[in-house]
């Protein structure tokens, strides 16, 4: 079954970047998602009452007002509680919800993970919505009409300056549910605006996850590096940190800090040594890259206890940006 309706597509290139728009909230929709989702088994008659409910309110949905964003493979719309992402090679106008709806069986139910499938329905998928939020780098929809310049401008403004000042316990609480993400699947470092940051300072991750391969190897404080510091967009990186040169430090900091509270594997081989190296380097930072991972190695060999570690960490990282 396909529905069609009109989008004003010109909003996608007009887009306020500045105040992004937040959508509708339907509760009879809400509820019925909420129901087919905490049920094991769903009668056929629930599934497409469900399906019969979502073509009746697409045209609302799909509409500009309710648009979040896109990334470098789909559109996400805001319907309340949860969110309807569709690729973004599907037209709005055309949407396909043939067959039946596929549920998400084997959640991981981590925290900070907000990139599952729950329900799909032909080129819809239903996830969970984090609300209003800060992309840990320029959205991919807004790089295409930016320059470089105003792609920095806005990532050091509008994501950088916030992500330094959020509290420790955010990172921290990231980096342990980050750990409990096991093999087969990898966080996706490649690109920043698949984590964000929520309006009660949150640290979430909104995408699809990797799987562990020769280019991806396991979630590490290095990947973490690389998130929230060392890329600015897909396939854009960070310059040398000379304006925000204090504030590069601190936010360093409070990522090695919140991997090793987690028990993180610091450094996963040679990839995750270059991104180590590219952080000290556009941090300004008195030592060498060997020498950094070296310290970090002997920090946790020879502690005496966790606390008395992390303590000496601390003084070392100060004492490196002095």
């Amino acid at each position: 079954m396909k529905i069609s309706f009109y989008t004003n597509n010109t909003y996608f290139q007009n887009y306020n970047k500045n105040n992004p728009a937040f959508g509708i909230k339907i509760p009879e929709l809400e509820t019925a998602i909420d129901t087919f989702i905490s049920k094991t088994d769903n009668a056929l008659k629930e599934e497409q009452n469900l399906i019969q409910l979502i073509i009746k309110f697409a045209k609302k949905i799909f509409q500009p007002e309710n648009f979040i964003g896109s990334g470098s493979k789909n559109k996400v719309y805001d319907m309340g509680k949860y969110v309807f992402r569709i690729p973004n090679e599907t037209s709005e106008q055309s949407l396909n919800l043939s067959g039946r709806i596929s549920k998400n069986s084997n959640l991981l139910n981590i925290d900070s993970y907000y990139g599952e499938t729950l329900l799909q329905i032909g080129d819809i998928k239903i996830l969970k919505n984090i609300g209003k939020h800060t992309s840990c780098g320029v959205p991919y929809s807004f790089i295409r009409n930016m320059t470089k310049e105003e792609v920095y401008n806005y990532y050091f403004e509008k994501y950088f300056l916030k992500a330094s000042q959020l509290p420790q316990s955010s990172f921290d609480k990231f980096a342990q549910d980050v750990k409990k993400i096991k093999y087969p699947n990898t966080i996706d470092f490649q690109n920043p605006n698949n984590t964000a940051i929520t309006k009660d300072n949150k640290i979430v991750l909104t995408d699809d996850l990797l799987k562990y391969n020769k280019y991806c190897g396991e979630n590490s404080t290095a990947k973490l590096l690389r998130i929230f510091m060392l890329d600015a967009g897909l396939n854009i990186y960070t310059p040398v940190f000379e304006k925000y040169l204090n504030e590069a430090r601190t936010l360093f900091k409070k990522i090695i800090l919140a991997g090793e509270k987690a028990g993180l594997t610091f450094s996963g081989g040679y990839e995750d040594n270059l991104l180590i190296s590219d952080a000290l380097s556009k941090c300004k930072a008195k030592v060498k890259s060997e020498d950094f991972i070296k310290k970090i190695a002997d920090i946790r060999q020879n502690r005496n206890s966790e606390s008395d570690g992390l303590k000496e960490l601390e003084c070392y990282i100060d004492s490196i940006f002095r």
